[in-house]
């Protein structure tokens, strides 16, 4: 059995802008905003499992985040990174993904973060950095990054 490929997802700054931007409409604006963007792109892989990494996931359950999701998707997001409250040391999310991965028996998976803080991560992590909004390129990033499950596929 093949190692499951996961996402670890960020909210703010990435599934919508950090702070409502004024070069933005109302619609843009509002929460979860570029989610069917990224859903789209998970539709296209149906093997990649979400976990959520967001400081959303201190004050919400895994059940609330996932209804966030649309319901195709909902029973994909897998999990959260641990309920640390939020904290400014450099790489801390990637320390969060590796212990997730290794306190689920997944210590050898591949993974891609979606963030908007390139500080939360080592150099060469699989980083997809955001920039306020997953827009078309952090979708084409995203897309080439996840080329390779299609072709150990086949």
């Amino acid at each position: 059995m093949t190692e499951p490929f996961f996402l670890f997802l960020d909210f703010d700054g990435v599934c919508h802008p950090g702070f409502p931007r004024d070069d933005r409409t109302d619609e843009q604006n509002r929460h979860f905003s570029c989610l069917p963007r990224i859903e789209a792109v998970l539709r296209e892989h149906p093997d990649v499992l979400v976990v959520i990494s967001s400081d959303w996931r201190v004050n919400y359950s895994l059940e609330e985040l996932r209804q966030r999701f649309s319901e195709d998707l909902r029973s994909r997001v897998v999990g959260t990174t641990m309920k640390a409250k939020p904290s400014w040391e450099h790489g801390l999310r990637q320390k969060q993904v590796e212990a997730y991965l290794r306190d689920a028996g997944h210590a050898e998976a591949r993974w891609i973060a979606l963030d908007d803080y390139a500080d939360n991560f080592e150099e060469g992590a699989p980083l997809v950095l955001c920039n306020d909004e997953f827009a078309e390129r952090e979708e084409a990033l995203l897309r080439e990054m996840l080329r390779p499950i299609r072709i150990l596929k086949k």
